[in-house]
């Protein structure tokens, strides 16, 4: 079952955004274990109003468990849903992280998508997105975004397989990453 995410549901929610985005959790928390940016991805994922609240996500769920995890809103917001996260990261980890623009107005962006493992190649991941474009519609999106890793050759051919191309390459925090939109 799908449904928006809830302010229960940030521990769930920040693990599996971690394993989503592995290489730019370190660089939040400068450390090579990706893990030890739990607490900052359930403090955020917990609040209102910033790029990670539950407020912009929705979960897959099976038995009442969060297995998967889809994170999308309005390109036009990026930087003022992005500023409290950095605004943290600067202030109380002492962390410098560029403001990098990873979507803008007029799309609807796709930020993160996670599965659980046990869970994966089962079509969640599809349903989730599907969903989350039905929403974009919905909102009178015409264009769908997301970045995704030139190293991540499944994950492109699943954006590819619901009419997602490649529109152009963005480097974000030392990583090169295809950034890919749907015309919905």
């Amino acid at each position: 079952m799908i449904r928006t995410a809830n302010i229960n549901d940030a521990p769930k929610v920040a693990i599996l955004l971690i394993k989503a985005m592995k290489e730019l959790a370190v660089q939040y928390v400068n450390d090579p274990d990706p893990y030890k940016a739990i607490p900052l991805f359930k403090l955020f994922a917990a609040k209102d109003n910033n790029q990670y609240s539950y407020q912009n996500m929705l979960v897959y769920c099976l038995d009442d468990k969060v297995v998967a995890v889809i994170n999308g809103y309005d390109g036009k917001r990026f930087l003022d849903l992005r500023r409290p996260f950095i605004s943290y990261l600067r202030n109380e980890q002492k962390i410098g992280i560029a403001n990098e623009a990873e979507t803008a107005e007029g799309e609807y962006y796709i930020d993160a998508l996670s599965v659980d493992e046990e869970y994966q190649g089962k079509g969640i991941g599809r349903k989730l997105i599907l969903k989350l474009i039905e929403k974009a519609r919905n909102e009178g999106f015409e264009k769908v975004g997301l970045l995704v890793s030139t190293e991540k050759d499944a994950a492109k051919r699943l954006y590819e397989s619901l009419g997602f191309e490649i529109v152009g390459l963005k480097h974000l925090l030392g990583e090169h990453y295809h950034h890919m939109q749907l015309i919905a």
